[in-house]
């Protein structure tokens, strides 16, 4: 590895860059849709697995789920029923929304916040 960088004048960089959605901001966007009895449009939605998980379970409870491209979904949850919440894909959003961040406790402990 060189011991400098030597950075030579260029012209001005120019172009688009499109910046993928956040999957630490689509869970809480997923959720807010819950609290409205009309259709909501959420863009720039990233298809991963977390995020696909909630939106079967958004589903699941009774909403009206239409994918509108890609990366744009419209949730209606004027008709949801919490009851209805499929145990095992609640366990795995559950379980992939906290990831590797067990603080070091084992199974079934819990950590007291003050």
């Amino acid at each position: 590895m060189p011991e400098k960088f030597i950075i030579e004048k260029s012209p001005p960089l120019k172009g688009l860059v499109k910046i993928s959605g956040s999957k630490n901001a689509a869970g809480p966007l997923l959720a807010a849709t819950l609290l409205s009895n009309k259709p909501c449009v959420i863009s720039n939605l990233p298809r991963i697995s977390d995020v696909l998980n909630l939106v079967e379970v958004i589903r699941a409870m009774g909403a009206t789920v239409k994918w509108q491209g890609k990366n744009t979904v419209s949730i209606c949850a004027e008709n949801i029923n919490p009851e209805k919440i499929p145990a095992d894909r609640f366990e795995r959003v559950q379980r992939h929304g906290h990831g590797k961040r067990d603080h070091g406790l084992k199974s079934g402990q819990r950590k007291n916040h003050y």
